[in-house]
């Protein structure tokens, strides 16, 4: 019976990349699902059987294949996509699909560039409009459950024929479980970047997803957790060379009782700003 094992893991963070790109090297699977847009595709599985990393990255520039700004993107992909790098060569009969709909990637990063504006107007102001917040949250999480339920139909189609299947997600994992699961397909969950505390702005989500009968409680909280976001941008995402930098920085202060160690200095390049 066919197998698919997702690997749910934060968005944006390199060092998750990098213990999933692990995972990809052992090559212990006949298919993988990659969480880029499918727009990606064929030059995914041209650098799948070793076109060069540099002519792969040049390509997919010129064809502004990747809505976001390409050097984000490319920080937390890069781990992934060289582990993807001659893979079929290695083994012959595995398939690579990138499975996430373009358009659901598109509408992301145009959610994101909202969530920046009012992030500085909130932060210029100290004004913050609830409504706006939960407005755009909530329109979010709408398309992207649309998106996710053709998602694991693309999926549940392409498996069959495969033992195991590996499947690489974002936080949103156990939504995609349980979608392939409802689809009759044998899945397991798995998080290999624990432990894990969410940022401001994922929290937020999860806080505008819960019904709330008191509205002044609930804005209250949406209003301090936007401002917990603020703080999260200024005080370390926009004095820190890289993303993980920030995250490691901020998870030290903010959550202390997690023990994380040093921020990991072999993920801090100086050639990764963001842009």
């Amino acid at each position: 019976m066919s197998l698919v094992e997702i690997f749910a893991m934060p968005a944006s963070l390199r060092a998750s990349s990098v213990k999933v790109a692990e995972i990809i090297s052992e090559g212990n699977f006949d298919s993988i699902f990659l969480n880029f847009s499918r727009d990606l595709t064929d030059p995914v599985r041209s650098l799948a059987k070793g076109v060069p990393y540099d002519l792969f990255l040049k390509r997919v520039r010129e064809l502004n294949l990747v809505p976001e700004p390409f050097n984000t993107w490319r920080y937390w992909a890069e781990p992934i996509l060289l582990a993807i790098r001659g893979i079929t060569n290695r083994k012959k009969h595995s398939k690579v699909w990138c499975y996430r709909l373009p358009e659901s990637i598109r509408f992301s990063a145009k959610v994101a560039t909202e969530v920046a504006r009012l992030t500085l107007r909130a932060s210029l102001t100290g004004k913050i409009k609830v409504d706006e917040w939960s407005g755009l949250i909530e329109k979010f999480m709408k398309f992207s459950r649309g998106s996710l339920e053709k998602e694991a139909k693309f999926i549940s189609k392409r498996i069959h024929e495969e033992k195991r299947s590996i499947c690489l997600s974002d936080m949103t994992g156990r939504i995609l479980k349980n979608l392939l699961l409802k689809l009759g397909i044998n899945v397991t969950l798995h998080y290999p970047f624990l432990p894990y505390h969410f940022v401001p702005i994922e929290i937020l989500t999860r806080i505008i997803k819960f019904e709330i009968s008191d509205k002044n409680e609930k804005d209250r909280r949406i209003t301090q957790i936007v401002k917990n976001h603020v703080s999260f941008i200024q005080e370390y995402v926009l004095t820190s060379r890289t993303y993980d930098e920030a995250y490691f920085r901020w998870i030290k202060k903010a959550a202390s009782w997690m023990r994380i160690k040093d921020y990991p200095l072999d993920l801090s390049l100086k050639s990764w700003r963001f842009r």
